[in-house]
Order: structure tokens, then sequence, then C-alpha cells
């Protein structure tokens, strides 16, 4: 075959492909050293990285893939999404209005969805939209009355949902925003919509302790196996209101994905100044190691587990084990005792003073492992 020793245009483009061009040829050295730098910052706030950064929110984020960014604390009006991956953001204290551009943006599972839906809704419900803005600005009781009324009829179900949700974010009393929320959580709503609105409330309403605690509530008896809605809790671990808190610990407390965050969570929860939130931590961690004697580590005086805050002295001990008698048979403490190598012989004629041994053996163990703070008699027992 005959070769031409004039290439073609078609080779000049495969030996162009060929070209192995060093990373700063394609990129300026000031771009690699703006995002070296970016790399060493220790600042998370997405509105402060972007300035950082100085990018531009008219320009820079259109069809932008931003799926699963934490938008916490972040001023969002006249940013232009349009087209953007929007999917699974979060955020508390998020301000956006209609200079938010989310034209065509994917927005499924995110902080915007509700948002999105209310307005798509509304658009198309103008009369609807009125009554919405009645029941707002009516006398409390009046509204209390109504929503309730309109979510336990037979009738319309998702239209009264949708008015109530409306009712909600626009009213300033807070007790007509506790007794929506409460009653909406008896009617059926799909859990794709339901958490949409909740991430909604918390993205708006992040200061407002009457919104966040039982919005807070809601994710934690209903959504206890998502992550995204366990780190939406954790972000309320250090509220500046103490209520929001526990709320926050109880929700943490309570996911299934606790011991798979503790080094995230622990220190905000095992310094917490709410005793049940303190026997809350002490129950999960018992269930976990001690399994089916869990119960030994309970309270003689409350129907609950012990509190590392108060002193363990011998007579709780004692009393505790006296109590466990009940709860704990000897085969499960004895498998117990196997099972965390505790040195003990037989049983001896005192099964009380054993018992109190090995309930201070489970603590130890716990108090080293997790670092606990219990406070543990640590002489001889005698009755």
């Amino acid at each position: 075959m005959n070769h031409s020793s004039e290439s073609s245009p078609f080779q000049d483009r495969l030996c162009h492909l060929k070209t192995d061009e060093s990373l700063e040829e394609r990129i300026s050295a000031a771009t690699l050293e703006l995002a070296a730098r970016f790399l060493s910052v220790e600042e998370t706030n997405f509105h402060e990285q972007i300035k950082f950064l100085g990018l531009n929110p008219k320009t820079d984020f259109r069809h932008a893939d931003l799926s699963y960014m934490d938008f916490s604390h972040s001023d969002l009006r006249g940013f232009d999404f349009t087209g953007a991956d929007l999917r699974g953001t979060i955020g508390v204290n998020v301000r956006w209005d209609s200079t938010t551009k989310l034209f065509d943006a994917e927005t499924a599972d995110s902080l915007f969805a509700y948002a999105i839906q209310r307005q798509d809704y509304f658009r198309s419900n103008v009369e609807q939209a009125e009554r919405v803005e009645r029941l707002a600005t009516d006398y409390w009781a009046n509204t209390i009355i109504t929503i309730a009324t309109m979510l336990e009829s037979e009738k319309d179900k998702a239209a009264s949902l949708q008015i109530a949700k409306a009712v909600f974010e626009d009213t300033k009393n807070s007790t007509v925003r506790f007794s929506i929320l409460m009653h909406m959580g008896a009617v059926t709503d799909s859990r794709e919509e339901q958490k949409a609105f909740i991430y909604n409330l918390l993205a708006k309403f992040g200061d407002d302790p009457s919104v966040l605690r039982p919005a807070l509530s809601t994710l934690r008896y209903q959504y206890f196996n998502d992550l995204d809605a366990f780190n939406m809790m954790v972000k309320f671990l250090d509220h500046s209101d103490s209520q929001v808190r526990s709320a926050a610990v109880s929700g943490v407390l309570s996911s299934s994905h606790f011991f798979s965050s503790l080094k995230e969570v622990w220190d905000p929860i095992v310094t917490s100044t709410n005793p049940m939130a303190r026997r809350a931590l002490v129950g999960r961690v018992a269930r976990r190691e001690l399994r089916d004697s869990a119960l030994l580590l309970e309270d003689d005086g409350v129907v609950n587990y012990v509190d590392y805050r108060e002193p363990l002295t011998a007579l709780r001990l004692m009393s505790m084990a006296r109590r466990s008698f009940n709860r704990v048979t000897r085969p499960e403490a004895d498998r117990l005792g196997r099972r965390l190598n505790f040195d003990s012989q037989v049983y001896d004629s005192d099964e009380e003073i054993e018992r109190a041994r090995l309930i201070r053996h489970s603590l130890k163990f716990i108090r080293d492992k997790y670092s606990i703070p219990f406070q543990i008699y640590d002489g001889e027992f005698v009755k």
C-alpha cells in the first residue's frame, strides 16, 4: 500500500489527541494556586466558600452539579441554578426567594422540593391560595379549629394537607404552627412529600424553637433509618435552645446510624445537660453491648437507665442488683459474665452481692470502651 508523505487532516487530529499536555499547560498557574489555597481552608459554609473562590452567583452555577450540597447558613438570593443538579441538598437557616432561579433544576429530595411543589400547586388553585392567606391572618383559635376540621375530614385529604402546610409557613402564631404539625401527623402523606416539607421548615425556620422541636421529633420517629435525616438532626446538636438540642440528641440516639457516626456526634451527646438524654445514651450503649442483660443498668429509682452524672454508690448498686433479679435471669447474667470476662467464681451464698459486682463490671466495661464518665463505687459490698 502506498503512503503519502503528507499527513491528512484526520491524521493531524489523531496526533493532537495523542499530545500529552501537562496540567500546567491546560490550567493557569493562578487557578492552580487558588485551588491549593482552597483545599487548605477549613471553612465549610457554602456562601463563604464561593466568596473565597470569587465565583459569580448569577453565572457560575447554571447547570452545575451541586447534588447533596449543604447550604446551611447561606443566602442564596440572586443565585441562578438554572438546570443545576440540586438533588439531595440540605441546609438549615437558608435564605432564598423569587430571585433564586431554579428553572429546569433537578430538586428531588432537596430543601427546595416543597417550595417548588407549593408554588406549582397554588398557581393552579388560586382560590385555595386566597383561603391560605385568610387562615394565616385569622384569629388563632379559628385557624386551629378550621385546619383540624379539614384534616380530620374524609374529603380531599390532598388539598387539606396543601392548605395546612401553607398556613403553617405563613402564620406568625407559634400555637397555630404546633397544632398544625401535630394534626398533620395523623393524616396520610407520602414519605417523600412529608420529608420535603420538614426539610423546608428546617431551612426556613432554623432559629425558631417552636418549629424545630416538632420537626426534629417527626424526623426521629418516621425517618430513623434515613442517613440524610440523621445528618440533618446532627446539625442541631449544638443549637442555642436547650429543648431543640434535646430533640436533636433524642433523634440521633434513635437513629440506626448512631454507632457508625460516633466520632462526629459523641461529644455534644455525652455532655448533654438533659438527664433524659444521658439515660437514653446509656440505654443505647447497654442494649448494644450487654444485649439481653441490658436491664442490669436500669436505675433502681426510675424506669430508665442510670444517669452517669449521678454517683453510683454501693447502696445504689446493691439496689440495682436486687431489682435486676426480676428483670434479668441468672442464665442471662452468667452469659454476660462470660462475654465480659467477669472474674467470678460460682455464685456464693449471697447472689445479691455477686450481682452488684457484675453490674459494676459492666459499667466499667462501658466506661472504658465509650468514655462515658460513670462515677462508680470501687470498694467491697456488704449487706
